[in-house]
């Protein structure tokens, strides 16, 4: 009781910090170093990139093939062939969302050929986050869910509802799908211009350290339906998409959903990475953005420990 009563005041002392740091001049003047560094040496976008990065930035979302993103297939032909492993040792599912099921558990420890990793870290996806930053980017999650059925006229609990997750004024994830994916199986669903850039940017905006899941029913109030895209695709679908704009999903009715997701966010997010790391990042050779994203976060004196 006295630990549960402690962690109430801490949380209370420390909101006015996070809304601090929050405030974009200070989040923009925190991340001067990584911004830097992302400009002396700012990565030769392809084509698909380009369009990935513009739409990012316009919508807060785009949705590519992941052959048509990678120029080295073999990455994916691993990825594919790794997830499709039992992972009965390491499943778990978190005290809320009881229709996911973690693969990889909920703290994984990755090694140094782990090919979710490989993914995260290769030019063609780190350029693309970091360069929708503006910034060199940390790697913050990785993920491998598998999606359970949702009952019929269940009513939608957690992610399965509208929210902006509360890592970072700024973050993207990256999804990709290991099934085809309709309407029936979970797709993600996402607001266009509900990003910080957007025209929704604002509405039931973040309330650091935390997201927002507004009232049920009331975006749809407000957002015209041309507005919301349905992310449904075939195998292979990969989704990049800054996941503090509102979106939500999970609700499979017909088919499980499997699927990968990354993490990024600035270098000076409270929220601690959610992974370990089974070797040390400088015994493997990695380009400097790449170790960056892995070994490059700052330390600082608050963490989010409590509130997460």
């Amino acid at each position: 009781m006295l630990l549960s009563w402690f962690g109430k005041i801490k949380n209370i002392i420390l909101t006015p910090f996070y809304w601090l740091r929050a405030y974009p001049p200070i989040w923009r003047f925190l991340n001067r170093s990584a911004r830097h560094r992302y400009r002396e040496q700012a990565p030769h976008l392809s084509m698909t990139q380009e369009r990935v990065v513009r739409e990012l930035r316009e919508q807060g979302i785009s949705i590519v093939h992941a052959e048509e993103l990678l120029s080295d297939q073999n990455i994916l032909s691993e990825v594919y062939a790794y997830a499709q492993q039992d992972f009965p040792a390491r499943e778990e599912r978190t005290e809320t969302k009881t229709y996911f099921v973690e693969l990889l558990g909920l703290r994984p420890k990755l090694r140094s050929l782990d090919p979710f990793l490989t993914l995260a870290l290769t030019a063609p996806v780190l350029n693309v986050v970091n360069s929708y930053f503006d910034l060199w980017t940390q790697l913050n999650s990785v993920s491998l869910s598998l999606t359970q059925i949702t009952a019929p006229n269940s009513p939608a609990l957690y992610s399965q509802c509208w929210h902006r997750d509360p890592e970072d004024i700024q973050t993207c994830k990256v999804f990709l799908y290991f099934h085809d994916v309709d309407e029936t199986t979970g797709p993600l669903q996402y607001i266009k211009g509900s990003h910080g850039r957007g025209r929704w940017g604002n509405l039931l905006g973040q309330r650091p350290p935390r997201g927002r899941y507004p009232p049920e029913g009331a975006l749809e109030r407000i957002i015209p339906p041309e507005d919301i895209v349905t992310c449904t695709g075939k195998a292979g679908t990969l989704i990049f998409c800054d996941t503090r704009g509102f979106h939500r999903g999970g609700y499979a009715t017909s088919h499980t959903r499997q699927m990968l997701t990354l993490g990024f966010v600035s270098p000076v997010s409270p929220w601690p990475q959610r992974f370990e790391l089974a070797f040390d990042p400088g015994s493997v050779s990695l380009n400097e953005a790449a170790y960056f994203a892995l070994d490059g976060r700052k330390k600082f004196l608050w963490s989010l420990k409590t509130f997460s």
